[in-house]
């Protein structure tokens, strides 16, 4: 959602903290079905994992990025450190 117009594209926001490390990877284009959207992104993690080696996953939230980010590291063998996983949003 970051990459996202329609959501602020507010990934500029981040590159304006002056983080030089940042690795994007467009998930979705527009409405897709949630399990191809998660494919996509264990295809994408799987990729970007495979070159930089981590020794350690941090997933956040309960999104399908976090999933796919769990996924990925489990059939690895790499661990995965999961934070802020089940809050409640007030409505």
């Amino acid at each position: 959602m970051h990459l996202d117009e329609k959501y602020g594209a507010t990934v500029n926001e981040i590159y304006k903290s002056g983080f030089n490390n940042i690795h994007t990877f467009q998930n979705h284009a527009g409405a897709e079905f949630m399990d191809r959207t998660l494919a996509k992104t264990i295809i994408g993690f799987s990729e970007y994992i495979a070159t930089q080696k981590p020794d350690l996953i941090v997933v956040h939230g309960d999104r399908v990025e976090a999933l796919a980010g769990a996924i990925v590291g489990s059939l690895n063998n790499i661990l995965v450190a999961h934070i802020e996983g089940g809050e409640i949003s007030e409505l």
